[in-house]
């Protein structure tokens, strides 16, 4: 190789005078090319600039045009709803119009109605408003006429008493001096008329007898005549009591209707006013129906925004999560991150950024809430992806933050619940926000926690940045608080329309109740009124009864006087003819009698004629007091039924029906203004409607105007973008060639000043003396440098590869000797430790020969002596391990010749034993007593109590030996696909073992 580097130097050498001359020509070539290519890079850059500029300018129009497509396209959709809701407006207000119009042609009927009704008894009333004048003038006549004829009654009754008392006292005193005379008479008649005093006697006793008997007659009809005078004397006190108690019954009844009619009146204005209500409860029900409509689209729209803002398969989950809440009753379920926090608009990219989908994880309780609700999902089958953040896994406080004017921690920004602590803590705790970027970087380097601007730039504690440009217009948070203000615009709305409802229908059985009351007053004034015009009746008829029982009383009464004056003439009678009976006969009177004869005879006619004018006037006046009583009797008769015509029953109830008429002209005016605003309302609805439609196009042209010019701008940078991308090859290729001519001629600033065409004249100039040196090894003088170099180079390299190879030798011998020790004496440790620890696994009383050898095979003599150099102690002559045991009976067998369960108590001795020499900090072991025999598993499981005092034991088992030993009981169940680990004492573990046993039993 050397001698061939040699002869090619030497070729070189001989051709490096014609390359001199060569490489003169060569650098002006350079120079010229790269003066031409300078120009032209330096020309290529200021276009490049020139239409840099000009993209910066379209670009920054195009995305301002972009925005305002965006601005019109959202005014144009913000004024196509309006105008949707005008037209719902248009269409409500027609629908409340219809219903309306419905209502006051019903309430127009009912005016109608009552109006003729009213008329009616408006002509009644007058009728009987000139009635009530007419019985008014008439009771004043009759209550003169009725003073007048009391007076006079009260005068000839006073006339009357005087008569009859003189008419008594002269007929007493004619039948006292008629008796005497009588007297006298038949005592001079007696004799004259009987021959003895026998015959006379005879004759008085039956006179007297046939007296008796007579008066015995009167005096019976006397006390009949007596007891039908009080009887009839009763009548008349009673028909007075019952008149005046049947004049105070209708008195009350009177004033019960009255008091009925103010009933009515109260529930008239109360069923107004509810209908009044209803009414504009009906209109404002309405109006929330349009605004519910509208809001509805709203809500869904704000949904549709915020589910294009999560994946779908999340979206799924959390709605299966919300399903299975609500179906189930699940407590300890608290919703998504996104909705137990409320952070300021400014801050939702940082906030968003930090949390990334963190913000749609579930925070739950514990994990057994989390258990449960993945149970019920899978056990539904519902679709979907979610994440749940158990509180009880969480960090409890908040870390230790700093707080500056440059950076402050962004937990605190959020406003959550304490409960809901934890959570924020996981996503927020270890997050700084930063006013700058390098700022974030500098606290993230010194404070090592993570760092994020305003912007959504963030430089996490590893060093690593994030950011660019993030779109706030498709914002997570942005589209979840819209969605929950559209949400609780809502339900606050349909909240209201079912308020309203429950209203209306409260009002209904108000309603209902109050008109179900009128009918109940009505029913009730309508029997009063016929309990009273019956009473009226009964009243009439008393009074007729008062008179013929005065009339019978007054008949009654004369009869019981003329019998009375009967009697009494019938006494003195039979007073004289017992006298007579008891004195002689005599033949003639004395002279005394005699004169008294003839005087009693001039008084007797003196009497009878005192008497016959007595009596003429007793007789006159008693017609005089019978006239005037059937007179006073008629005209008191006539003022009761005048009295019953003054009633304000009638009066009181045109008087409602004008109140219930004013009601209703109330509710038919407020119905016309109603409508009357619905007509202006329709016509504003016009106006409104084509104002919107005039706006749309206007603003549906604006964004069409804008995307033409947006369309415009962009061709302009197309154009630029185009005209970029030719300059900006012109640059490459200038590039390119300037690099292909390697380093910056020396000569190059005499050609700098030059035009393009001098400089492309002069490198024609130069390129025709270049062809002279056609064959010129150009190369040479580079070649021979190349070359003398790297021979030198690979002489240096040489010699360093033999003196480190050398060195590695000696490391390699050194490594191997220090291996083959560690090795070694590692195996000879072990087996100490094997023989130790499978005597103690396996030494009885009566084994006391047990133990077990643990050796390293070797190769044979002849195969290390085909490895030179290699000591028999090296461990490349070990090809394996023995291990031979011995159990105290049997003698020394190998492994081969172990029965399952030695072997597996020879291989825990091993495990054991490498324990004991390199220690680990835990063991799992995997029913490593299965195979063993009971005194095996109790020696077993004795060892690992030892060791567990320097390393952790974990073992599965259905052994008691290994259970009695341990610390603490763990049991594993499997259901519906998941394990569940809980934690059992050791009386409950040995259960599950016994039970174990059983099942496993033929």
């Amino acid at each position: 190789i050397n001698a061939e580097y040699m002869g090619r130097l030497k070729d070189l050498a001989g051709e490096k005078d014609e390359l001199a001359k060569y490489k003169e020509y060569d650098r002006a070539k350079r120079a010229i090319e790269y003066a031409i290519y300078d120009k032209q890079l330096n020309g290529a850059k200021v276009q490049l600039e020139l239409l840099d500029q000009q993209k910066g300018v379209s670009t920054h129009a195009v995305n301002a045009l972009t925005e305002q497509i965006e601005d019109a396209h959202r005014c144009v959709k913000e004024a196509e709803r309006k105008l949707a809701l005008i037209d719902e407006d248009a269409v409500g207000g027609g629908r409340e119009r219809g219903r309306l119009e419905r209502e006051r042609a019903e309430l127009e009927k009912r005016r109608s109605q009552m109006q003729l009704s009213h008329a009616d008894a408006a002509n009644d009333r007058e009728r009987e408003k000139e009635s009530r004048r007419t019985a008014q003038k008439e009771i004043a006549e009759l209550e003169t006429g009725i003073k007048k004829n009391q007076n006079e009654l009260e005068r000839l009754t006073l006339e009357l008493n005087k008569a009859k008392f003189m008419e008594g006292s002269t007929q007493a005193k004619l039948r006292t001096v008629e008796a005497r005379l009588t007297d006298l008479h038949s005592k001079k008649g007696h004799a004259a008329q009987f021959k003895t005093q026998a015959d006379r006697d005879k004759w008085l006793k039956e006179a007297i007898a046939k007296n008796q008997e007579t008066l015995k007659a009167n005096q019976k009809q006397m006390a009949d005549l007596t007891a039908e005078v009080t009887l009839f004397t009763n009548r008349v006190s009673n028909a007075e009591g019952g008149r005046s108690e049947k004049q105070s019954a209708l008195q009350d009844l009177l004033r019960s209707i009255e008091a009925e009619e103010a009933k009515r009146r109260k529930c008239i204005v109360e069923r107004d006013a509810m209908n009044t209500q209803r009414r504009r409860l009906w209109k404002e029900h309405s109006d929330l129906e349009r605004e519910v409509r509208g809001l509805q689209e709203e809500a869904e729209r704000a949904e549709r925004r915020f589910e294009k803002t999560i994946p779908r398969e999340v979206k799924l989950g959390l709605d299966a999560v919300d399903r299975i809440v609500k179906k189930n009753n699940v407590a300890g379920v608290h919703g998504p991150v996104i909705n137990l926090f409320q952070v300021e608009a400014r801050y939702h990219t940082a906030t968003e950024v930090t949390a990334g989908n963190a913000l749609l994880q579930i925070v739950v309780d514990n994990d057994e809430v989390a258990s449960k609700l993945l149970e019920l999902i899978n056990r539904e089958k519902l679709e979907g992806r979610v994440t749940f953040m158990p509180l009880n896994r969480l960090r409890q406080q908040a870390p230790q933050m700093p707080r500056t004017d440059e950076v402050a921690p962004l937990l605190d920004l959020l406003k959550f619940e304490p409960r809901h602590g934890p959570a924020f803590f996981e996503i927020f705790g270890k997050t700084l926000l930063a006013t700058s970027l390098p700022i974030a970087n500098a606290y993230s380097k010194s404070e090592n926690v993570d760092c994020i601007t305003l912007d959504g730039d963030k430089v996490d504690r590893k060093g690593a940045m994030t950011g660019g440009f993030i779109d706030t217009r498709v914002s997570r948070l942005s589209s979840m608080i819209e969605r929950q203000q559209a949400q609780e615009k809502l339900g606050s709305r349909t909240e209201r329309m079912r308020s309203i409802s429950e209203e209306l229908k409260k009002l209904d059985q108000s309603i209902t109740m109050v008109v179900g009351q009128l009918e109940g007053i009505a029913g009730s004034v309508d029997s009063m009124k016929r309990a009273m015009e019956a009473g009226r009746h009964e009243l009439r008829g008393l009074w007729d009864e008062d008179g013929n029982a005065k009339k019978v009383l007054a008949e009654k009464s004369r009869s019981l006087e003329i019998l009375e004056a009967s009697v009494k003439e019938i006494e003195a009678s039979l007073e004289s003819y017992t006298k007579e009976l008891k004195t002689p006969l005599k033949s003639n009177l004395l002279a005394e009698e005699e004169k008294e004869l003839l005087e009693l005879e001039k008084v007797v006619a003196e009497d009878k004629k005192k008497n016959g004018t007595a009596k003429s006037r007793r007789t006159e006046l008693e017609a005089q007091v019978e006239i005037t009583n059937n007179t006073l009797t008629g005209q008191l008769k006539r003022k009761a039924q005048l009295s019953d015509l003054l009633t304000p029953v009638a009066e009181t109830t045109v008087t409602l029906d004008d109140s219930s008429l004013k009601s209703l002209n109330k509710a038919i005016q407020e119905l016309d203004n109603r409508l009357g605003a619905l007509d202006k309302g329709s016509e504003s609805h016009v106006k409104k409607r084509q104002e919107g439609s005039e706006k749309v196009e206007s603003l549906r042209y604006a964004e069409t105007e804008l995307v033409r010019k947006l369309q415009e701008a962009k061709n302009k940078i197309d154009h630029v973008l185009s005209e970029r991308s030719i300059h900006q090859e012109k640059l490459d290729e200038a590039v390119k060639k300037i690099r292909t001519l390697g380093a910056i001629p020396t000569d190059l600033d005499r050609y700098r000043s030059k035009e393009v065409r001098e400089l492309i004249k002069a490198l024609h100039q130069t390129n025709e003396k270049l062809k002279s040196f056609a064959n010129v090894n150009k190369k040479a003088l580079e070649q021979y440098s190349q070359l003398h170099d790297s021979r030198e180079s690979l002489i240096s390299k040489k010699a360093e590869l033999a003196k480190e190879r050398k060195s590695i030798e000696n490391l390699i011998v050194h490594l191997d000797a220090k291996k083959d020790e560690a090795i070694i004496r590692t195996f000879k440790q072990v087996k100490h430790e094997f023989e130790i620890v499978f005597k103690q696994l396996v030494s009885r009383p009566s084994e006391s020969t047990a133990g077990a050898e643990l050796s390293m095979l070797r190769r044979s003599l002849q195969e290390m002596g085909r490895q030179r150099g290699s000591s028999q102690e090296s461990v490349d002559n070990f090809i394996g391990v023995q291990i031979k045991v011995n159990f105290g009976h049997g003698g020394t067998r190998q492994m081969e010749q172990l029965s399952g369960g030695q072997r597996a108590l020879v291989a825990l001795a091993l495990i054991f034993a490498i324990q004991r020499s390199d220690p680990a900090p835990f063991y799992l072991f995997d029913e490593i007593d299965e195979s063993l025999d009971p005194q095996y598993r109790a020696a077993v499981a004795a060892l690992v109590s030892e060791h567990s005092a320097h390393a952790q034991f974990i073992t599965t088992t259905f052994k008691p030996e290994l259970v009695d030993v341990a610390d603490q009981h763990y049991g594993i169940t499997h259901a519906n696909k998941v394990s569940k680990i809980h934690r059992i004492s050791q009386t409950q573990a040995h259960e599950i073992l016994r039970l174990a046993a059983e099942s496993a039993r033929p």
